[in-house]
């Protein structure tokens, strides 16, 4: 016997056959536009929130094409739940399609391979697909559902390692594939979906691999979200942290598409590839970050942009405008990255290990780097003399580098110069923008070209050959030697920077400079 809502091969094949039949007689009952099949998740997932998100966003559709009549659009509407079946055939009759919904109640489980079966016979045949000039138009197939389909099995293990619940997946995504080649799929995600606003939430307290089931429960029950969560959300929320690579924003072809678009180091002009930085004053991206710190990874191929990488292992990218501080999204820092459960990852600090091959290509004994690719046991390095080196880090055993401990005084110091370099080399090009902006044109003309080469071959010195310009940094890491002018600021609740009073700002640049170390307390108007 099937599992109930599971329709078995026979009764599937006699109802797809029956259906066939059905849609070709009725063709000549519906309009000449385009053809929509919407296939509504009816299961008992969907009750509440999701069947009323559901229901509004069905009428919504149907509403747009009663509104615009000249498109003369047909459209059918399938559920899967406790009944696998056909809510209404092809037809531009809105006011009929509008009370489908009326008596649908949502019960039973989501046997949503069974719902695309039934809907193969709209899609074949040329009944249901029209031509406007060259173009064949097929139909559409818009799918309201909260994502989450069961899995029948005889099995009684819940294991998300069986293997009825691997080759039913495999089943619902080889179909999805072959009819999403030739038919537009739309999805349209309703109902309470805890799991990403969770891993959301929580991944920037999680290690970069190996999650277990144990570490996303702990975690969530210290968030207070354990009245929201159920088991099965857990094991979602598991499975995204575990494949995060899958949910970013872009996908690469192949290791060449994806070595060339993020991490080729192009522009000399912007940060280098290892550089710490964390959200800046024009941050308008929510929560990428996790409110954490990242790790510049490369050049983006658009002008003025970096590709970060967070220390949760999501990557982005961000412009960069070198000209104008106020326009960062992100800004540098000197924040050490800070390992859980890995035992190396992009932003830590590294220096030659026992097996070190590699002559002076870091710049010497005791050079330190900062990592910007982890590839399995192979790992990327950027030197503080502007090389870069493959480096073994387990493979065959052997390990050219070593990680530095990040709260050591040479590591911090190192931070803090690569830090110091970077806001100078930015100060410097400030400087000449606003120098030439005082002056009368024929004085620009006359020494715009020359001082904004200087400036650049500075900026281009201090991004990618820290090394020469970090040996003009005082030891303390401050900025005392340079004659650019330095503005300290704190963070509000809102998260907002604001800079300190003149007198405040000159009091903390003293303070610095005498010990990087020292606590200092200040008031300001607004807060203590």
């Amino acid at each position: 016997m099937a599992a109930a809502g599971r329709l078995d091969d026979n009764c599937l094949r006699e109802r797809l056959s029956k259906e066939a039949e059905e849609i070709r007689k009725r063709k000549q009952n519906i309009g000449s536009g385009v053809c929509n099949l919407v296939i509504l998740d009816t299961s008992e997932s969907m009750n509440g929130k999701g069947f009323f998100e559901m229901k509004e966003a069905f009428l919504s559709i149907i509403e747009g094409y009663a509104v615009h009549p000249m498109l003369n659009e047909d459209v059918a509407v399938i559920q899967f739940g406790k009944d696998v079946k056909y809510l209404h055939y092809f037809s531009n009759d809105c006011d009929s399609l509008k009370t489908e919904l009326d008596d649908v109640s949502c019960s039973g489980p989501s046997p949503m391979i069974e719902g695309f079966l039934l809907a193969v016979p709209a899609l074949e045949g040329g009944q249901t697909t029209i031509c406007i000039g060259p173009f064949c138009v097929r139909v559409r197939i818009i799918l309201i559902s909260d994502g989450k389909p069961t899995i029948f099995s005889d099995s009684e293990s819940n294991s998300l390692d069986n293997d009825d619940t691997r080759d039913q997946n495999v089943q619902l995504l080889d179909l999805t594939r072959q009819i999403g080649s030739r038919n537009p799929i739309i999805c349209v995600p309703v109902g309470n979906e805890p799991n990403m606003f969770v891993a959301r939430d929580i991944i920037g307290e999680m290690p970069l691999s190996s999650c277990t089931f144990d570490d996303v429960k702990t975690k969530v029950l210290s968030r207070g979200f354990h009245c929201h969560v159920t088991n099965h959300n857990l094991e979602d929320v598991l499975e995204i942290l575990n494949n995060r690579r899958a949910y970013e924003a872009y996908t690469y072809e192949n290791e060449e598409h994806l070595e060339q678009s993020v991490y080729s180091e192009r522009n000399k002009r912007l940060p280098a590839p290892g550089t710490r930085v964390h959200r800046g004053p024009r941050w308008c991206c929510g929560d990428e970050d996790s409110r954490g710190y990242g790790t510049i990874i490369g050049h983006d191929k658009r002008d003025e942009r970096v590709n970060v990488e967070w220390d949760t292992g999501m990557r982005f990218s961000y412009e960069y405008v070198i000209e104008n501080q106020e326009q960062f999204v992100v800004i540098p820092c000197n924040e050490p990255r800070i390992l859980k459960r890995e035992s190396i990852a992009v932003g830590c600090v590294v220096k030659r290990g026992p097996d070190w091959k590699w002559e002076n290509d870091d710049g010497g004994e005791g050079s330190l780097g900062t990592v910007y690719r982890v590839k399995e046991d192979e790992i990327y390095v950027r030197w503080s003399n502007g090389n870069k080196n493959k480096c073994r880090f387990g493979y065959d055993d052997k390990f050219d580098i070593i990680v530095c401990n990040p709260f050591d005084e040479s590591t911090m110091t190192y931070l803090r110069k690569c830090k110091s370099a970077l806001e100078y080399a930015v100060d410097s090009v400030t400087d000449v923008n606003s120098s030439t902006r005082s002056e009368s044109p024929t004085q620009k003309e006359k020494k715009v070209e020359t001082e904004s080469e200087q400036a650049i071959e500075r900026k281009t010195s201090g991004i990618n050959n820290v090394d020469k310009t970090m040996e003009n940094v005082s030891s303390t890491g401050s900025k005392q030697e340079y004659d650019a002018e330095v503005l300290w600021q704190w963070q509000n609740e809102q998260g907002e920077w604001n800079t300190f009073p003149k007198l405040e700002n000159e009091k903390i640049k003293r303070e610095f400079a005498k010990n990087y170390r020292s606590t200092i307390l200040l008031g300001n108007d607004e807060n203590m």
